[in-house]
């Protein structure tokens, strides 16, 4: 059906529209067919005008049996092949179907399904962990399309399984590139073009935590963390540099409260399903913008035993040596102002 194989559809200049589609639905086809109108725009615009959807589909299938229709050139569509679409098909349904109700003004994306889908097939999102943990994450964001992933480890024994994970990958999503970096370069700097970087560890370490944090944040890259606690799961806050609290203020906040020393905390080695599809839903959310993530600037929590989930606000602590407002703004001195 032509539904799944055009997004943007265009009538080609250099061909007549059929006589056999009545004059008022042919000139109608003929004014919105320019490529600014999405398929399913094009045929709610035409059935408001007081077609029925019957004559709608018929003209538009009449339409793509003469050639008359093709893709339009700035589409979105255009990055994919017949392969991806079709792969592809129930996710950008379901992206075009993801609103908040919440979200009072979120702009949407224009034909947000396919853009969002397109948006994941340009990013690149780094992960670093170990073990199950780690290749559940990364199968997830295989499963969903995006174009690029990155592994980084400081095990030894996951660093060697790495160079299984390109096919590993290609398994789950052949149009998914898989690369990985060595644990000390990624320290030393995140000079790849990454979208998000995710932390996952097995065993959680606040001391390499800050120290991507502090990465992200130099680096103009969102974060967000995750951890397996011994009756919860943990995701986030959502670090997104310049706009909210980045971890450091969360760590700030957390032990000023009530002392909390996340290294002192027992892990599982079993992953939570429950905490690595909302973890991955988030990364969704972060990397296409189709919905306000629910962890930006909060942590998510959910009591295992329960089944409780706790959204937390974190707030920005201005004197943060991360990203605090001293870092981008040294206060003057009372002899400079003078002086000048």
């Amino acid at each position: 059906m032509f539904i799944h194989r055009y997004y943007y559809p265009v009538l080609r200049a250099d061909c007549s529209v059929s006589e056999e589609i009545p004059a008022s639905l042919r000139d109608a086809l003929v004014r919105l067919m320019d490529g600014s109108c999405t398929l399913d725009m094009i045929i709610a615009e035409l059935i408001l005008r007081g077609f029925s959807l019957e004559e709608v589909l018929q003209a538009l299938n009449k339409l793509d049996r003469e050639g008359l229709l093709q893709e339009s050139p700035h589409s979105e569509a255009a990055l994919f092949s017949e392969e991806e679409l079709q792969q592809y098909t129930d996710h950008i349904q379901l992206l075009g179907s993801m609103t908040s109700s919440t979200t009072i003004g979120w702009p949407p994306l224009s034909q947000k399904g396919l853009s969002a889908q397109a948006t994941l097939k340009r990013s690149c999102v780094t992960i670093v962990g170990e073990g199950t943990l780690q290749a559940s994450v990364i199968s997830i964001l295989a499963s969903w399309g995006v174009g690029r992933i990155v592994g980084a480890t400081a095990d030894a024994t996951t660093f060697e399984r790495f160079s299984d994970y390109p096919l590993f990958v290609r398994q789950i999503n052949p149009f998914v590139q898989f690369d990985y970096v060595p644990f000390e370069k990624l320290l030393e700097s995140i000079e790849f073009p990454t979208n998000l970087v995710i932390y996952c560890p097995e065993s959680f370490d606040s001391l390499l935590c800050n120290r991507i944090n502090e990465l992200c944040v130099q680096g103009n890259i969102a974060f967000i963390p995750f951890r397996q606690l011994n009756t919860a799961v943990e995701v986030g806050p959502l670090v997104i540099p310049r706009q909210t609290a980045c971890y450091k203020c969360y760590e700030f906040r957390r032990q000023a409260v009530d002392g909390f020393q996340l290294d002192e905390v027992g892990t599982f080695r079993r992953p939570s399903p429950i905490g690595l599809d909302w973890l991955c839903l988030e990364a969704i959310k972060a990397l296409t913008w189709i919905t306000e993530p629910a962890t930006k600037g909060h942590l998510w929590r959910m009591d295992i035993l329960t089944g409780e989930a706790k959204l937390h606000p974190v707030l920005k602590l201005p004197r943060c040596p991360v990203c605090g407002v001293h870092r981008r703004h040294p206060p003057r001195r009372l002899w400079e102002e003078v002086w000048q």
